[in-house]
């Protein structure tokens, strides 16, 4: 009988796909170059064919490594899952302390936190920047947040996918001269962008140097409404996902939307909680984040912008829906 393989052993091969690089791969999880490298090598002989195109860089999966990936995330999120069930915690005598970003608190958390009430004990929550909210679940302060940034280098965290974003071109159309041409877009327009300490400040960030494109002037703000409507009024530029859009909504009638060039990494949101004492927050927290942003927030992201919604999609099980 051919034995079943390690679920570590998947968490590298998942991780080194996403990340398209060992070196990245291992710094996420907290181990080895090698260590990865060696996983992906007794995953390939269990598997009997390659799982990564050889001597790609970076990394690239073959037909059967993309089939795998798929089904691995659907094995180890599942695992991770049943650990959090096992646990068998009851949340209806215990209070919850939810941490949330500022784009997930000011779009589907009014939803979320209703329905997280009816089923804990008490509620707290708060909302910051993403390295706060990582700061205070490392300390202890909160028991789960809902973060772009999956902390995959520490393994101590019970991570579960909720929802995947495209970046969307977003230019305003009252500069006159109609274009979506990301370079001239760059040297002719102001780049509206993100303070720091957001996540999304960092990841648009990575997307400008994958794209070899450095804005000639930037304007940055803390507020998804307000860079929105900084475009719109300004003429500028930015990279943003729907559910920031959605904060702006009430400027979408002058702004040009289009699909990124193909190849960006779309974000994704995460819950994120301590798999040893928190585990069933997370699950719970999960499941109810899940239903209200397909029951609630999809629909919403369709009603500001035809069209905007197909742009995010609900993960389920590892897999994008």
């Amino acid at each position: 009988m051919t034995p079943l393989p390690s679920l570590d052993f998947l968490r590298a091969f998942i991780t080194a796909a996403d990340e398209r690089s060992a070196k990245t791969a291992a710094r996420r999880l907290g181990i080895s170059p090698s260590a990865v490298s060696q996983a992906v090598a007794k995953l390939e002989l269990q598997a009997g064919t390659a799982l990564f195109v050889k001597h790609a860089r970076p990394l690239r999966l073959t037909p059967a490594g993309q089939r795998l990936a798929d089904e691995a995330r659907s094995l180890v999120e599942a695992a991770d899952g049943l650990l959090a069930r096992a646990a068998g915690t009851d949340l209806t005598s215990r209070t919850v302390r939810l941490g949330l970003g500022e784009t997930v608190s000011t779009t589907f958390a009014p939803w979320l936190i209703a329905g997280l009430m009816e089923r804990v004990g008490r509620l707290e929550t708060e909302t910051r920047f993403t390295q706060p909210l990582i700061e205070r679940l490392r300390a202890g302060e909160v028991d789960v947040i809902l973060t772009a940034d999956p902390m995959l280098n520490e393994d101590r965290w019970l991570r579960v996918p909720l929802y995947d974003e495209d970046y969307l071109l977003c230019a305003g159309r009252a500069a006159g001269e109609r274009t979506t041409d990301v370079r001239t877009l760059a040297a002719t327009r102001p780049f509206i962008g993100y303070a720091g300490g957001s996540s999304d400040e960092v990841e648009i960030e990575r997307i400008l140097r994958t794209m070899d494109v450095r804005p000639a002037r930037r304007i940055l703000v803390s507020s998804s409404h307000t860079l929105v409507g900084l475009i719109a009024e300004t003429g500028g530029w930015s990279l943003l996902p729907p559910t920031n859009l959605w904060c702006g909504r009430m400027f979408l009638e002058n702004l040009m939307i289009e699909p990124v060039q193909a190849g960006v990494r779309r974000r994704r949101m995460w819950v994120v909680g301590d798999r040893r004492s928190t585990a069933e927050a997370v699950m719970l927290t999960a499941e109810t984040a899940a239903k209200v942003f397909e029951e609630k927030m999809l629909p919403t992201l369709e009603e500001a912008q035809d069209g905007l919604s197909a742009h995010a999609m609900l993960v389920e099980h590892g897999k994008t829906k």
